[in-house]
């Protein structure tokens, strides 16, 4: 298994200052009164991924209970979320949370962010495949967004792809940005019935699967699909930027936030679920945005008590390390996401 480490955090810099604003950190407040039901919910009885009696180690996270399952890993909410959390709350729905923006910065997007992830792709599998037999193979992208890796797949000369979307209102924004090569279709939020709704040598899922609610389902699903499949995802993972977001507890949260993340993978759960699919892995990509989480909660923490002056010198010795920091943790496997790309047994 090839691994690669690390990204630099300067490719998310339009991002971070959009976290930095006191805009973002107003939405607080919404994640607090969202997530508050799950203090009277009932327990979960199973683990979501493994399916087994939910036991295991329980801890307090931004004032919700969660619990790591001691058979496979996998870290969720103690609470079952009601029918229809959180988009049932103060009218909640992905699009609010990826913003609709213009052509000109869309391709800014998709050349910061997903053209990497390409790159990485290719050069993994083109270890198994020609380039020739990886433009001719069939994809589709489960939770495709707004279509910004479908339009950089079409961009690269692949023209046999497909993506699925939940969210209707991304799902036109993917289809009104994406050319006539690429169908986008209405997905389901039972993520192993769209599976079962569509045929590909290449599924991609990037941070899709932290939102599934029957994600064992999906592994059962995807272990029906025929040798040599390919599947190449993404999820967030239980690290650094958790435990900051424990300590600096009255900031936006945007890892394990207790509404749109009531789930979150560990390394074991990774394995776990991969072994219920049948897939092995063959290539990985370790690398967080850990360090940036965590000056954004020290800098929102003292702005005021410094002059504007000294906050900007102070800001700019943060940025300076972030990477340095980042590298660390990734190397470390102590970082806030993994790509992963595994193929069928």
């Amino acid at each position: 298994m090839k691994i690669n480490y690390s990204k630099s955090l300067s490719d998310i810099s339009p991002e971070r200052s959009e976290r930095l604003s006191q805009k973002i950190n107003d939405k607080y407040q919404t994640q607090i009164e969202i997530s508050r039901i799950l203090h009277d919910t009932l327990p979960r009885e199973s683990c979501l991924v493994c399916q087994n009696t939910l036991e295991g180690s329980e801890f307090i996270h931004r004032s919700i209970p969660f619990i790591q399952c001691n058979h496979c890993g996998h870290i969720q909410t103690k609470g079952m979320p009601p029918a229809g959390y959180p988009f049932n709350e103060k009218n909640f729905n992905f699009y609010t949370v990826y913003p609709d923006l213009d052509s000109v910065v869309y391709e800014n997007r998709i050349k910061r962010i997903y053209q990497p992830k390409l790159n990485w792709i290719e050069e993994v599998l083109t270890k198994y495949f020609t380039k020739e037999e990886l433009h001719l193979k069939k994809w589709v992208e489960l939770g495709c967004g707004a279509g910004y890796f479908l339009s950089c797949l079409n961009s690269n000369n692949y023209k046999n792809i497909t993506g699925f979307e939940m969210d209707l209102n991304l799902l036109k924004k993917a289809d009104a940005m994406t050319s006539d090569y690429v169908k986008v279709l209405n997905g389901d939020i039972n993520l192993h019935k769209t599976i079962k709704k569509c045929s590909a040598d290449i599924y991609v899922a990037f941070f899709v699967l932290e939102h599934v609610l029957n994600p064992y389902k999906f592994y059962q699903e995807l272990s029906n699909l025929p040798s040599k499949t390919i599947f190449v995802f993404s999820v967030p993972t239980f690290g650094l930027s958790c435990l900051l977001e424990g300590v600096f507890d009255k900031l936006y949260a945007r890892n394990l936030d207790t509404v749109v993340h009531t789930q979150i993978y560990t390394e074991q759960s990774i394995e776990y679920a991969l072994n219920i699919a049948d897939y092995d892995i063959i290539g990985q990509w370790v690398f967080g945005q850990d360090a940036e989480d965590f000056s954004r909660f020290v800098l929102s923490s003292i702005k005021d008590n410094y002059p504007e002056k000294m906050f900007q010198k102070i800001s700019t010795k943060f940025f300076d390390i972030e990477n340095p920091i980042q590298h660390v943790l990734d190397q470390n496997h102590f970082s806030d996401a993994r790509h992963i790309i595994a193929i069928k047994r």
